[in-house]
């Protein structure tokens, strides 16, 4: 398992994840987590339903950190959330 940094290349707006740490085996993988740590795979007949708060796959840049510890779950390691606050 690898280490991943996930950043959004579209606009980012309040109430939008900019970027994750996610472990992943590849590339496209990493790239296909969504930051909210849901495991429903992305699916191009709804790409709202799935990137609510984030964006599609096609844009988002993966760059390789390093090795994740043995035994690290494919998932959401920590998330970065722009929040509107009243």
């Amino acid at each position: 398992m690898k280490l991943w940094l996930i950043t959004k290349t579209d606009d980012v707006d309040w109430d939008d994840f900019d970027s994750a740490v996610v472990a992943a085996n590849t590339k496209i993988e990493a790239k296909n987590i969504h930051p909210e740590g849901h495991n429903n795979p992305f699916d191009e007949n709804k790409p709202n339903d799935w990137a609510s708060g984030w964006t599609t796959p096609d844009k988002v840049k993966a760059e390789y950190l390093g090795n994740a510890k043995k035994g690290t779950k494919k998932g959401v390691i920590c998330s970065r959330l722009n929040a509107y606050l009243l």
